[in-house]
Protein backbone atom coordinates (compact mmCIF):
# COMPACT_ATOMS: atom_id res chain seq x y z
CA UNK A 1 0.00 0.00 0.00
CA UNK A 2 1.74 3.48 -0.86
CA UNK A 3 1.97 5.63 1.41
CA UNK A 4 -0.38 8.33 0.33
CA UNK A 5 -3.49 5.28 0.73
CA UNK A 6 -2.45 4.54 4.14
CA UNK A 7 -1.99 8.18 4.88
CA UNK A 8 -5.51 9.36 3.97
CA UNK A 9 -7.15 6.11 5.77
CA UNK A 10 -5.64 6.81 8.37
CA UNK A 11 -6.21 10.21 8.98
CA UNK A 12 -9.91 10.06 7.60
CA UNK A 13 -10.69 7.38 10.75
CA UNK A 14 -8.82 10.28 12.78
CA UNK A 15 -11.10 12.49 10.98
CA UNK A 16 -14.56 10.76 11.93
CA UNK A 17 -13.55 10.48 16.00
CA UNK A 18 -12.46 14.27 16.43
CA UNK A 19 -11.64 16.47 13.90
CA UNK A 20 -9.90 18.43 17.05
CA UNK A 21 -8.29 15.65 18.36
CA UNK A 22 -8.66 12.33 16.40
CA UNK A 23 -5.46 10.03 16.59
CA UNK A 24 -5.62 7.13 14.50
CA UNK A 25 -3.41 3.89 13.10
CA UNK A 26 -3.64 1.45 10.66
CA UNK A 27 -2.14 -1.96 10.73
CA UNK A 28 -1.20 -4.18 7.95
CA UNK A 29 0.24 -7.55 7.35
CA UNK A 30 3.55 -8.57 5.21
CA UNK A 31 1.42 -9.08 2.19
CA UNK A 32 0.27 -5.26 2.48
CA UNK A 33 -3.68 -6.23 3.95
CA UNK A 34 -5.21 -3.80 6.26
CA UNK A 35 -5.19 -5.74 9.58
CA UNK A 36 -7.48 -2.76 11.66
CA UNK A 37 -7.71 0.62 11.30
CA UNK A 38 -8.48 1.84 14.54
CA UNK A 39 -8.17 5.39 16.89
CA UNK A 40 -9.21 7.63 19.76
CA UNK A 41 -9.97 10.73 21.28
CA UNK A 42 -6.86 12.09 22.62
CA UNK A 43 -7.11 11.04 26.60
CA UNK A 44 -9.87 8.75 26.06
CA UNK A 45 -7.96 5.09 26.44
CA UNK A 46 -4.36 5.50 26.12
CA UNK A 47 -3.80 1.34 25.93
CA UNK A 48 -5.93 0.88 22.88
CA UNK A 49 -3.08 1.25 20.43
CA UNK A 50 -1.25 -1.99 22.51
CA UNK A 51 -4.59 -3.87 22.75
CA UNK A 52 -4.86 -3.29 18.32
CA UNK A 53 -1.13 -4.84 18.40
CA UNK A 54 -1.59 -7.34 20.49
CA UNK A 55 -4.67 -8.61 18.94
CA UNK A 56 -2.77 -8.46 15.58
CA UNK A 57 0.56 -9.53 17.33
CA UNK A 58 1.07 -12.78 15.34
CA UNK A 59 0.35 -11.20 11.79
CA UNK A 60 1.27 -7.70 12.17
CA UNK A 61 4.35 -6.54 10.00
CA UNK A 62 3.83 -2.58 9.92
CA UNK A 63 1.88 -0.40 11.62
CA UNK A 64 0.92 3.63 10.78
CA UNK A 65 0.29 5.88 13.14
CA UNK A 66 -1.00 9.74 12.97
CA UNK A 67 1.05 11.51 15.46
CA UNK A 68 3.98 10.47 17.32
CA UNK A 69 3.30 8.07 21.03
CA UNK A 70 3.12 11.15 23.59
CA UNK A 71 2.13 10.16 27.34
CA UNK A 72 -1.35 11.30 28.44
CA UNK A 73 -1.99 9.75 24.76
CA UNK A 74 -0.53 6.83 24.33
CA UNK A 75 0.62 4.29 27.06
CA UNK A 76 3.70 3.87 25.35
CA UNK A 77 4.96 1.62 28.35
CA UNK A 78 2.15 -0.78 27.51
CA UNK A 79 2.67 -0.26 23.81
CA UNK A 80 6.92 -1.21 23.51
CA UNK A 81 5.66 -4.19 25.59
CA UNK A 82 3.03 -5.41 23.27
CA UNK A 83 5.31 -4.63 20.50
CA UNK A 84 7.98 -6.86 21.59
CA UNK A 85 6.07 -10.03 21.99
CA UNK A 86 5.00 -9.00 18.60
CA UNK A 87 6.15 -9.57 14.26
CA UNK A 88 6.07 -6.30 14.15
CA UNK A 89 8.80 -5.16 11.69
CA UNK A 90 7.83 -1.47 10.69
CA UNK A 91 6.89 1.62 12.59
CA UNK A 92 6.21 4.77 10.99
CA UNK A 93 4.90 7.98 12.24
CA UNK A 94 3.03 10.90 10.00
CA UNK A 95 3.75 14.08 12.65
CA UNK A 96 6.49 14.01 14.67
CA UNK A 97 5.82 15.95 18.03
CA UNK A 98 8.18 19.15 19.24
CA UNK A 99 11.28 18.09 20.96
CA UNK A 100 10.28 19.29 24.04
CA UNK A 101 7.06 17.20 24.22
CA UNK A 102 8.93 13.56 23.07
CA UNK A 103 9.20 11.11 25.07
CA UNK A 104 12.55 9.78 26.48
CA UNK A 105 11.09 6.31 27.56
CA UNK A 106 9.55 5.86 23.21
CA UNK A 107 13.29 7.92 21.60
CA UNK A 108 15.06 4.87 24.46
CA UNK A 109 13.13 1.88 22.99
CA UNK A 110 13.00 2.86 19.21
CA UNK A 111 17.02 3.08 18.86
CA UNK A 112 17.73 -0.52 20.65
CA UNK A 113 14.07 -1.78 18.92
CA UNK A 114 15.20 -4.35 15.69
CA UNK A 115 12.37 -3.56 14.00
CA UNK A 116 12.39 0.31 12.20
CA UNK A 117 11.33 3.58 13.12
CA UNK A 118 10.08 5.79 11.01
CA UNK A 119 8.94 9.54 10.61
CA UNK A 120 7.01 11.20 7.80
CA UNK A 121 7.64 14.46 9.04
CA UNK A 122 10.77 14.86 10.75
CA UNK A 123 9.52 18.50 12.72
CA UNK A 124 6.50 19.93 13.94
CA UNK A 125 4.55 22.07 11.40
CA UNK A 126 1.82 24.80 12.91
CA UNK A 127 -0.34 23.57 10.07
CA UNK A 128 -0.27 19.95 11.22
CA UNK A 129 -3.20 17.91 11.60
CA UNK A 130 -2.36 16.83 15.15
CA UNK A 131 -1.96 20.82 15.88
CA UNK A 132 -4.37 20.85 18.45
CA UNK A 133 -3.09 17.68 20.56
CA UNK A 134 0.48 19.05 20.42
CA UNK A 135 -0.93 22.75 21.49
CA UNK A 136 -2.78 21.28 24.44
CA UNK A 137 0.51 19.99 25.89
CA UNK A 138 2.46 22.71 25.35
CA UNK A 139 0.43 25.04 27.04
CA UNK A 140 -1.20 22.88 29.53
CA UNK A 141 -4.84 24.07 28.32
CA UNK A 142 -7.22 21.89 26.54
CA UNK A 143 -7.74 23.10 22.83
CA UNK A 144 -11.19 25.03 23.25
CA UNK A 145 -13.36 25.75 20.18
CA UNK A 146 -16.18 28.23 21.09
CA UNK A 147 -19.34 27.94 19.04
CA UNK A 148 -21.91 31.08 19.09
CA UNK A 149 -25.03 32.54 17.71
CA UNK A 150 -25.89 36.24 16.50
CA UNK A 151 -28.37 38.18 14.59
CA UNK A 152 -26.45 40.88 11.99
CA UNK A 153 -26.45 43.31 14.81
CA UNK A 154 -24.39 40.93 16.65
CA UNK A 155 -26.74 40.25 19.78
CA UNK A 156 -27.22 36.33 21.06
CA UNK A 157 -29.95 34.54 19.73
CA UNK A 158 -32.76 33.69 21.88
CA UNK A 159 -33.33 29.65 22.46
CA UNK A 160 -36.59 29.93 20.63
CA UNK A 161 -34.86 31.61 17.85
CA UNK A 162 -31.77 28.76 17.71
CA UNK A 163 -34.15 25.99 17.59
CA UNK A 164 -35.83 27.13 14.05
CA UNK A 165 -32.06 27.01 12.81
CA UNK A 166 -31.78 23.64 12.27
CA UNK A 167 -28.32 23.33 10.88
CA UNK A 168 -26.91 25.30 13.75
CA UNK A 169 -27.99 22.35 16.38
CA UNK A 170 -26.94 19.69 13.48
CA UNK A 171 -23.40 21.30 13.93
CA UNK A 172 -23.15 22.21 17.50
CA UNK A 173 -24.22 18.49 17.93
CA UNK A 174 -21.46 16.80 15.79
CA UNK A 175 -18.92 19.14 17.38
CA UNK A 176 -19.89 17.82 21.15
CA UNK A 177 -19.44 14.52 19.93
CA UNK A 178 -15.68 14.71 19.05
CA UNK A 179 -15.17 16.18 22.83
CA UNK A 180 -14.33 14.54 25.96
CA UNK A 181 -16.26 18.21 27.85
CA UNK A 182 -18.45 21.20 27.06
CA UNK A 183 -18.34 24.47 28.55
CA UNK A 184 -21.45 26.29 28.46
CA UNK A 185 -23.34 29.74 29.08
CA UNK A 186 -25.88 29.37 31.65
CA UNK A 187 -28.42 30.87 29.39
CA UNK A 188 -28.20 28.53 26.97
CA UNK A 189 -29.12 25.85 29.26
CA UNK A 190 -31.94 24.43 27.47
CA UNK A 191 -30.11 24.33 24.29
CA UNK A 192 -27.51 22.26 25.85
CA UNK A 193 -29.81 19.60 27.37
CA UNK A 194 -30.54 18.06 24.05
CA UNK A 195 -26.99 17.69 22.82
CA UNK A 196 -25.19 13.94 23.19
CA UNK A 197 -24.55 12.54 26.20
CA UNK A 198 -21.24 10.44 24.27
CA UNK A 199 -18.76 11.30 21.94
CA UNK A 200 -17.73 8.83 19.34
CA UNK A 201 -15.92 7.00 21.44
CA UNK A 202 -19.21 6.26 23.38
CA UNK A 203 -17.59 7.85 26.65
CA UNK A 204 -19.73 10.27 28.59
CA UNK A 205 -19.48 13.91 27.83
CA UNK A 206 -18.56 15.94 30.88
CA UNK A 207 -20.74 19.22 30.74
CA UNK A 208 -19.68 21.89 32.59
CA UNK A 209 -21.52 25.60 32.96
CA UNK A 210 -20.24 29.10 33.31
CA UNK A 211 -21.79 30.09 36.35
CA UNK A 212 -19.42 33.39 35.82
CA UNK A 213 -16.95 34.76 33.15
CA UNK A 214 -14.14 34.56 35.94
CA UNK A 215 -14.69 30.61 36.31
CA UNK A 216 -14.19 29.70 32.46
CA UNK A 217 -10.50 29.82 33.21
CA UNK A 218 -10.59 27.16 36.27
CA UNK A 219 -13.22 25.22 34.21
CA UNK A 220 -10.68 24.72 31.40
CA UNK A 221 -7.49 24.13 34.16
CA UNK A 222 -9.92 20.87 35.31
CA UNK A 223 -10.55 19.78 31.62
CA UNK A 224 -6.83 19.29 31.19
CA UNK A 225 -6.48 17.34 34.39
CA UNK A 226 -8.86 15.35 33.45
CA UNK A 227 -6.44 14.44 30.73
CA UNK A 228 -9.08 16.38 28.26
CA UNK A 229 -7.55 17.84 25.09
CA UNK A 230 -10.16 19.81 23.89
CA UNK A 231 -13.43 21.35 24.67
CA UNK A 232 -16.01 22.82 23.44
CA UNK A 233 -17.48 26.35 24.65
CA UNK A 234 -20.70 26.90 23.55
CA UNK A 235 -21.56 30.63 24.25
CA UNK A 236 -23.54 34.35 24.10
CA UNK A 237 -22.41 36.90 23.07
CA UNK A 238 -20.52 38.34 26.43
CA UNK A 239 -18.74 35.02 27.40
CA UNK A 240 -17.21 35.48 23.48
CA UNK A 241 -16.42 38.49 23.86
CA UNK A 242 -14.40 37.66 27.35
CA UNK A 243 -12.62 34.29 25.84
CA UNK A 244 -12.02 36.38 22.82
CA UNK A 245 -10.37 39.49 24.76
CA UNK A 246 -8.05 37.32 27.77
CA UNK A 247 -7.16 34.58 24.87
CA UNK A 248 -8.82 31.57 26.30
CA UNK A 249 -10.17 30.36 22.56
CA UNK A 250 -8.00 28.69 20.17
CA UNK A 251 -10.44 28.40 17.55
CA UNK A 252 -13.69 30.72 16.76
CA UNK A 253 -16.97 29.17 15.16
CA UNK A 254 -19.78 32.16 14.57
CA UNK A 255 -22.91 31.72 13.11
CA UNK A 256 -24.76 34.55 11.93
CA UNK A 257 -28.06 34.85 11.17
CA UNK A 258 -30.14 36.91 8.24
CA UNK A 259 -33.08 36.99 9.56
CA UNK A 260 -35.23 40.30 11.53
CA UNK A 261 -32.72 41.07 14.16
CA UNK A 262 -33.67 40.94 17.54
CA UNK A 263 -33.90 44.32 19.88
CA UNK A 264 -30.37 45.14 21.09
CA UNK A 265 -29.11 47.43 24.04
CA UNK A 266 -26.04 49.39 23.17
CA UNK A 267 -24.15 47.17 25.63
CA UNK A 268 -24.49 43.90 22.99
CA UNK A 269 -23.63 46.68 20.50
CA UNK A 270 -19.90 47.34 22.36
CA UNK A 271 -19.44 43.89 22.80
CA UNK A 272 -19.22 43.03 19.21
CA UNK A 273 -16.86 45.63 18.72
CA UNK A 274 -14.56 43.76 21.17
CA UNK A 275 -15.14 40.03 19.62
CA UNK A 276 -14.70 41.59 16.02
CA UNK A 277 -11.26 42.70 16.51
CA UNK A 278 -9.69 39.61 15.38
CA UNK A 279 -6.72 41.22 14.61
CA UNK A 280 -4.42 38.01 15.34
CA UNK A 281 -6.93 35.61 13.83
CA UNK A 282 -7.06 33.66 10.34
CA UNK A 283 -10.39 33.16 8.41
CA UNK A 284 -10.81 29.13 8.20
CA UNK A 285 -14.19 28.64 6.49
CA UNK A 286 -17.22 30.81 5.63
CA UNK A 287 -20.37 28.76 4.34
CA UNK A 288 -24.20 29.20 4.30
CA UNK A 289 -25.82 26.89 6.68
CA UNK A 290 -29.81 27.07 6.79
CA UNK A 291 -30.14 30.94 7.61
CA UNK A 292 -26.93 31.65 8.81
CA UNK A 293 -23.72 32.10 7.64
CA UNK A 294 -20.35 29.79 9.31
CA UNK A 295 -17.56 31.22 10.11
CA UNK A 296 -14.60 29.78 11.45
CA UNK A 297 -11.41 31.59 12.85
CA UNK A 298 -8.69 29.88 14.13
CA UNK A 299 -5.72 31.97 16.46
CA UNK A 300 -2.46 33.13 13.84
CA UNK A 301 -0.52 32.33 16.96
CA UNK A 302 -0.72 30.21 19.57
CA UNK A 303 -2.21 31.96 22.66
CA UNK A 304 1.52 31.95 24.73
CA UNK A 305 0.41 34.43 27.31
CA UNK A 306 -1.58 31.16 29.18
CA UNK A 307 0.22 30.24 32.39
CA UNK A 308 0.64 26.37 32.91
CA UNK A 309 -1.51 24.53 35.69
CA UNK A 310 -0.09 25.29 39.18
Amino acid sequence: MTLDKLTEMTFFRAQTLSRQSGIAWTLLDANDNVLCCDGTIAGFHPKKLAFSVNKHRTVIDQLFISLEPIEGVIDIEELVNKIEGSTLTSFTVYSRVPERLQSNRWKDWSKQWEGTVTYVNKTFQQNDPSVTVVKAHTTEYPWITSVSAADITGCSLSIAHIRKEGEYQSYVSDLVRESRAVLYTKSLEELVSTLPEENNMEEFIEYYPIDELDSFEPLIRHCRKENTHNAIAICDMATLSHLVDNSLVDEVVHHVTVSKPQEANEDDRDQLKSVLNLHDWNLLTSTIAGNSSRIVLRKSRPATLRRGLN
